[in-house]
């Protein structure tokens, strides 16, 4: 192998102390892709004529440090796909304001607007405990990366696994006499056919060979626990570097989380019950839209003047039904009812519009909007004296009395209860 010293190609001109060593094979001409090209840097002593350039070995720029990375110099190659021994960069955390973070917690913990939850009736009373329970929602919520749909349904999916696990229940649908049969006492039955009521598409079927109606009933509830604890434990196994542990998820007794089990029911949860979903199934059928509690009420307000007009032209419609027929007392007074029904529709329609146009909905304070009281008209009296309000006529009444007592004698006390000055 011979070596052959010339200046360098093209890089030399950068720098006048680099010099460029060609390795050539012998008995070949220098070709591309048999040449190497070496930089050595070289001090001043050896740019002088007869010295001779010092052979260094190359150094790989890949793996120096502060290229890719605060690599090790351990003089190896750049770590292999799939190596889980090379370095890694940190995680960095996820830079979200408190403020942020208590915003979107507020979204999924704060109730809609029908008394809905977006969590299950469990977690909703852990989060606002403000105990180690509420501590443990906070480190799943922070492993989620603060999304709120993700947290919520890993909660959720826990919740629902376990009690799948946990509880093997056995129900039918029984008619009224396939309860008596089966020995159910009368009250049972009552209570039955009560918590039924209250959600009908899923707890009630019609027979299909006679029209009798079922009514959903849990025979029995088997439970286990032993094998709900290790799917807790494995489910909960991604949260143990973040310390969450001993998360309450304890079940009432049979039944999923739906309302859907408790059978022995008082009659006033009945009741309430019953009162709620027809006030939710009222305002769907009103066209009245859910709204989210954290909203702008400026957001409100278009939803709100799209369904007062899709009521106004239903109203309206119905009272077409009217025109030139000749009704009865009651037709009658149900068009009355009609008409004024469409008179308050429109003025709340226009009331809206107008303080929608005036932008007083357009911001968001936790004062309720009070309109300002219109001022009292001025009233001129006798005498020149204008009269503004109650205080200003009690004022001149007393001024008066005072006038005409110290024309009779001696001064008499005017109606504020002060001296008067001399």
């Amino acid at each position: 192998e011979s070596k052959v010293e010339q200046p360098a190609l093209a890089n030399a001109s950068r720098s006048p102390d680099v010099r460029t060593t060609i390795d050539l094979e012998s008995d070949e001409s220098p070709s591309p892709k048999a040449a190497t090209l070496r930089y050595s840097p070289s001090t001043p002593a050896e740019s002088a004529p007869g010295s001779v350039a010092q052979k260094k070995e190359p150094q790989d720029i890949y793996t120096d440090v502060g290229i890719f990375g605060d690599f090790p110099d351990t003089g190896d190659e750049i770590p292999e796909y799939g190596n889980t021994h090379a370095p890694k960069f940190e995680k960095h955390e996820h830079h979200l304001s408190e403020n942020a973070i208590r915003c979107r917690a507020r979204r999924i913990f704060t109730p809609r607007v029908d008394g809905s939850k977006k969590v299950s009736e469990t977690v909703f009373k852990e989060w606002h405990s403000k105990g180690q329970p509420r501590k443990n929602l906070e480190q799943i919520f922070k492993q989620c990366g603060y999304d709120p749909d993700t947290f919520v349904a890993e909660v959720e999916i826990l919740r629902s696994e376990m009690q799948s696990t946990e509880f093997e229940i056995e129900a039918e649908f029984l008619t009224h006499d396939e309860m008596e049969s089966r020995g159910m006492t009368p009250s049972r039955i009552e209570a039955i056919k009560k918590h039924c009521v209250t959600n009908p598409k899923k707890l009630m079927r019609r027979d299909l060979y006679e029209k009798t109606m079922r009514y959903y009933c849990e025979i029995s509830v088997k439970t286990k626990s032993k094998k709900a604890s290790r799917l807790e434990i494995n489910k909960r196994a991604k949260f143990e570097e973040s310390g969450v542990s001993n998360m309450n998820m304890d079940l009432h007794d049979g039944g999923n989380d739906d309302d859907d089990s408790d059978i022995g029911v008082d009659e006033e949860h009945v009741e309430e019950e019953v009162e709620k979903e027809k006030q939710v199934t009222n305002r769907k059928s009103l066209g009245i839209p859910e709204l989210d509690p954290d909203a702008l009420p400026s957001s409100h307000v278009q939803k709100y003047l799209t369904a007062l007009a899709k009521r106004l032209t239903k109203v309206q419609q119905l009272l077409q039904k009217f025109e030139d027929k000749e009704l009865s007392d009651i037709q009658t007074k149900l068009k009355e009812t009609i008409v004024n029904s469409i008179n308050a529709l429109e003025k709340d329609h226009r009331d809206l519009s107008e303080l929608y146009s005036q932008g007083v909905v357009s911001g968001y304070t936790k004062k309720p909007f009070i309109p300002k009281k219109a001022p009292a008209e001025k009233t001129e009296k006798p005498g020149g004296l204008r009269v503004k309000s109650k205080a200003a006529k009690a004022k001149a009444k007393g001024a008066a009395k005072a006038k005409a007592a110290s024309k009779g004698g001696a001064p008499a006390m005017p109606a504020t209860g002060k001296r008067p000055h001399k």
